[in-house]
């Protein structure tokens, strides 16, 4: 779970009708203001980190570390609505809202580093909230 500033891993625990979820981690994200998550993906070039948004910037994580607290965003830039990484080009694709609103943006970014995108698609008076890249191959 992404959101109040903080990112929340569970294990499930029990079974059928006593299946419930136990917090595996609680992982803080430091920066003054907002704090209001808004995406959570794999990154599907580095196995067991994910990539999150929230108010402030793109963070990456390693699920398999014991930070506490995720720091430094990797691309400080605030309202970016969705962040995916492509597994063979290593491409990223995201959105960001629009300037105006703060709300869904006009296009999709996408290029090999945040905030220099190689190609953008979208129009005028598109509203765009998730970008995703889908993988079957991920594990």
């Amino acid at each position: 779970m992404l959101g109040d500033g903080k990112l929340v891993g569970y294990k499930v625990k029990g079974s059928g009708q006593n299946t419930d979820l136990d917090v595996w981690r609680e992982v803080f994200i430091d920066h003054p203001g907002a704090k209001m998550g808004h995406d959570l993906q794999p990154d599907y070039t580095k196995p067991g980190h994910v990539l999150l948004t929230d108010s402030k910037g793109v963070y990456s994580y390693d699920v398999n570390s014991n930070r506490q607290v995720i720091g430094e965003p990797i691309w400080a830039k605030g309202r970016v609505k969705s962040i995916a990484r492509h597994p063979t080009t290593k491409e990223y694709v995201w959105v960001v809202g629009s300037p105006d609103t703060g709300e869904m943006g006009t296009k999709v970014s996408i290029g090999k580093d945040l905030g220099a995108p190689t190609e953008e698609r979208g129009w005028s008076d598109a509203r765009f909230y998730k970008a995703r890249i889908f993988s079957p191959a991920y594990e």
